[in-house]
């Protein structure tokens, strides 16, 4: 029977070919599968951890850089990033089940016009934008002097998104990957997202292992933290998000050149968070505070899932949408949804409409594209 390594290689191979993620994805399901026949009696034993661990190791690295070569057919990390088109993956071996915009190379790449343009074309996010432009403009500024021989700063590229969920720091996120990529900052330009499940492991030594495989999968691009306060250990109250900060850390460290990274999450705990460790205040000393979305705005937002879908929204549907919205957005607290408010909306409207429209035997293509008052 072929080793664990060699299976898990051949799945790596399939990867880069296709842009899939079957190795990630099956290493998780190995690595749960093993922990639950260790707890499956309530307790987990030294002789059982020990075994876990050495399971890990192999699932998790391949011994030898000659097996690695031949498993992967070059001569590259095993987490050798392809180039294929924007995807979503799973990432930290589906331990998260958190999407990510993952691996996408230069091929098919935008300009950098044209990534500055869809930003603009976001809803919303004005202060977002203003500071995304000034941060830009000083990379571009730099990469000017540099070329004409003069001295340029260097500056910590990694960032603090601030803000409540659904505020749109996943999308900026990517797209500002892109546009480091364009300006030549990063040779890639992919996104992968994760949280702390996807780097904090059950016992000490399987966090350092998680975190380093998913910064390893972000290499020449941007790897997005989303609540990465709930790493810190007045959050957390153990000591495994502590060996995911001081792994992540050294990662920075040792690949400065080739990763960014954007830690996410509520505005007051992410500045506590930052605060609490002199390593990370060195090193995300840059903050961008995403707003919660206007009532307008959310409308604005509903109607682009709607024309995305082939929906068009009534005038009387508008005005409801607006009344709902100012409603939601004045009694708003921490679980105020934003944008996914406002998606949530749209999919509970069209099957509303699709409840009014069904019993009518003759249905016109007007009733089966309009979104009325009465679905909202």
């Amino acid at each position: 029977m072929p080793d664990m390594s060699f299976l898990l290689g051949c799945l790596q191979t399939y990867d880069n070919y296709h842009g899939t993620c079957s190795a990630f994805l099956a290493k998780g399901i190995l690595f749960r599968l093993a922990n639950a026949i260790c707890k499956v009696d309530g307790n987990i034993s030294d002789e059982e951890k020990r075994a876990l661990l050495d399971f890990e190791q192999k699932i998790y690295t391949i011994d030898s850089d000659e097996k690695k070569r031949a498993l992967l057919g070059f001569e590259q990390n095993f987490y050798t990033e392809v180039q294929i088109e924007p995807c979503e993956v799973i990432v930290a071996a589906s331990l998260t089940q958190k999407q990510a915009q993952g691996l996408s190379g230069t091929k098919g790449a935008k300009s950098f016009e044209q990534l500055t343009q869809e930003l603009n074309n976001l809803v919303g996010l004005e202060s977002v934008k203003e500071d995304v432009k000034a941060l830009v403009n000083f990379l571009k500024v730099q990469e000017i002097r540099r070329a004409k021989g003069l001295p340029a700063p260097t500056i910590s590229h990694h960032l603090v998104f601030s803000g409540s969920p659904g505020t749109g720091k996943t999308t900026v996120a990517r797209l500002l990957a892109r546009i480091y990529a364009s300006l030549g900052i990063l040779p890639k330009g992919h996104l992968v997202e994760t949280d702390r499940a996807g780097m904090v492991g059950g016992y000490l030594g399987q966090t350092a292992i998680k975190t380093k495989e998913v910064a390893s999968a972000a290499l020449g691009g941007v790897l997005f933290i989303d609540e990465a306060y709930s790493l810190s250990p007045s959050e957390a109250k153990d000591q495994y998000g502590q060996e995911a900060i001081d792994t992540l850390l050294k990662m920075m460290e040792d690949s400065r050149h080739e990763l960014v990274v954007v830690v996410a999450g509520y505005t007051d705990k992410m500045r506590t968070f930052v605060d609490s460790n002199p390593g990370l205040r060195s090193r995300f000393n840059q903050y961008i505070e995403f707003e919660d979305y206007q009532p307008g705005q959310l409308v604005e937002i509903f109607e682009g899932f709607a024309r995305s879908a082939g929906y068009q929204v009534s005038q009387a549907a508008r005005n409801r949408l607006i009344f709902v919205f100012q409603e939601r957005f004045v009694a708003r607290d921490k679980s105020f949804g934003n944008a996914r408010l406002a998606r949530n909306m749209f999919e509970t409207s069209i099957r509303n409409q699709a409840n009014r429209i069904a019993p009518i035997a003759d249905i016109s293509l007007e009733l089966l594209t309009t979104i009325d008052e009465d679905d909202v």
